[in-house]
């Protein structure tokens, strides 16, 4: 390292500000550029350099580099960068910083701007050498090249494979894998499947029905009552977990609940074609390898139809009709609409099963209620109450007042708000956190006896630690609209209105910039988890639904 980039300021001596930045798109154990491994070394360069002054590990895992949308540790390292809080970024290669050129580029520029460089240790490279500013450039493009490469090889390999009609088979609900491997004259191999007959028969009914007119909640009602056993391993939200052994997000069904069948998964069954022993490949296809969005193929590139691919279950007549009826549904003005974002969405929790509330009857009196009763998807696991919007705003005022006042001084409350938010903005300092509570529980493990309170001491500041990353994910999602939120408090006009205004902000757009979460236990009953991660517990023993409404069914 030059001389030059020791110090921030040679007549003040003040050590660098340091921060680490890291990104790994699996969680393989075995890999050397595992998180884990990239965190213990960046954690142990960090301080061991006397001449350095942490700053923090920033980190996304799981996660591709070609898009910095969802990257919430980058864009929290640049914030902070910007806030002056960075001097200099260490990261393993630019691949791991940034796939995308233009956003490599946008980066490199806002760095310089805030007096920020960064260290490529796979290249050798610094953003404190103007030298190396078009090579950095230059390194950037080949990075997004690469991602590009591999996208279009994909690209390439199907363009080869399904003219030729070589597709792999897939285990769907209904069918299973046998041991024999089947070879085409081209050499492409695949595993057979054959029909489960109980699970068979379960499909057929489903078409059955699906082509009578019954609706999907329909269906999956009946199979529920039935008790007919759900498919265990296709669309569970197991799978979508980064990290395995983590607990539910928040929003997901609970572990310990069996979801049953639901119209989703009717939906999905009634649209395979493959259950005619049929495979149409080529359905949907990504309209570019930057933002990975799939999108269905309406003519974009050629589909090719492979016949007799394995058993059938249901014959293509009886397929051709279900489509036909899904047609007259949608044609009916029967289908379902795009979900909207409203005020509450994304917030109220149901308590019994876990699962984020959904809302129907906006155009009257909008009612929330959890998905997972036997209205939405035919199987009682969950016996939670409806919710009209009216009933939580007014609770919302209500425990907002519990937890900060402002029964006596109702004007004064904007500008408390605005206080306490700038605040929460302020004290972001998560990475500092995190390192904090790993030094200690490296410390408890090396102590940790044999014995039983040695190893509850680790699993305690473990447990810290994931509700602390857990609390700081909720907030960084939430940053921009709390900032939105003190743009609001501040702009809001003087005089009798000041209030009006304030209270209903507070109830509707601005939800989310207040509350992370609303456990909802009954109409009357609710914890709410606030942004300084407080928690208020409301109750209301005179509340349930207004009586003008009760047994009303929209």
């Amino acid at each position: 390292m030059n001389q030059e980039t020791v110090y921030e300021n040679e007549k003040e001596k003040k050590p660098l500000r340091v921060a680490a930045y890291i990104r790994v798109s699996t969680e393989s154990g075995n890999q050397e550029d595992s998180f884990e491994t990239q965190e213990r070394y960046f954690g142990q360069l960090l301080a061991e350099n006397d001449c350095w002054t942490s700053a923090g590990i920033y980190a996304d895992y799981g996660l591709s580099a070609v898009t910095v949308k969802k990257r919430i540790g980058f864009q929290r390292l640049l914030r902070h960068c910007q806030d002056g809080r960075i001097d200099r970024i260490l990261c393993k290669s630019i691949s791991r910083f940034s796939r995308n050129t233009r956003d490599f580029v946008a980066a490199l520029r806002l760095l310089k701007k805030h007096g920020v460089t960064i260290l490529f240790e796979k290249e050798g490279l610094d953003t404190g050498d103007a030298n190396n500013e078009f090579v950095l450039t230059a390194l950037g493009a080949v990075a997004q090249e690469e991602s590009r490469n591999i996208s279009e090889n994909i690209r390439w390999g199907y363009e080869r494979r399904y003219p030729k009609g070589e597709a792999r088979n897939v285990a769907i609900y209904g069918y299973r894998y046998t041991e024999d491997i089947r070879r085409m004259k081209s050499g492409y191999q695949f595993r057979q499947i054959q029909p489960v007959r109980e699970e068979a028969e379960v499909v057929r009914r489903i078409f059955l029905e699906a082509a009578g007119g019954s609706s999907h909640a329909a269906i999956a009602r009946n199979l529920n009552r039935e008790q007919v056993p759900p498919p265990q391993y296709l669309w569970t939200r197991k799978h979508r977990r980064i990290r395995e052994g983590t607990k539910p997000a928040k929003g997901e069904l609970k572990d310990e609940i069996q979801q049953g069948w639901t119209p989703g998964q009717i939906g999905r069954i009634l649209n395979l074609e493959r259950y005619t022993g049929d495979i149409l490949l080529q359905k949907t296809f990504k309209r570019d390898f930057l933002d990975h969005q799939v999108q269905r193929n309406k003519g974009q590139y050629p589909q090719y139809l492979i016949r007799d691919h394995h058993p059938a279950i249901v014959s293509r007549e009886l397929f051709s009709q279900v489509q036909k009826q899904k047609t007259k549904t949608a044609e009916n003005g029967q289908k379902g609409g795009k979900k909207g974002q409203y005020a509450f969405s994304g917030r109220l929790v149901c308590s019994c099963c876990g699962r984020f509330y959904h809302t129907r009857n906006r155009k009257n009196h909008p009612i929330w209620f959890c998905p997972s009763t036997a209205l939405n998807n035919g199987k009682t696991i969950c016996r939670a109450e409806r919710l009209y919007e009216d009933q939580v705003e007014e609770m919302f005022r209500q425990a907002f007042v519990q937890r900060f006042g402002g029964k006596d001084n109702p004007a004064g409350l904007p500008e408390l708000m605005q206080k306490k938010l700038e605040e929460i903005q302020r004290q972001d300092h998560f990475e500092r956190d995190r390192a904090f509570l790993n030094r200690k529980i490296a410390r408890a493990k090396e102590e940790a006896s044999p014995k039983e309170d040695g190893q509850e001491k680790v699993r305690q500041l473990e447990q810290t630690l994931s509700s602390l990353e857990a609390f700081f994910k909720e907030l960084e999602e939430d940053y921009a609209i709390r900032s939105r939120a003190i743009l609001w408090l501040e702009g809001l006009p003087g005089g009798p209105e000041r209030t009006d205004l304030f209270w209903k902000g507070l109830a509707s757009e601005y939800v989310k910039a207040f509350a992370l979460s609303i456990q909802v236990y009954s109409p009357g009953e609710f914890e709410i988890r606030w942004f300084d991660g407080t928690s208020t517990h409301f109750l209301d023993s005179g509340s349930g639904l207004p009586a003008k409404r009760r047994g009303q069914d929209e």
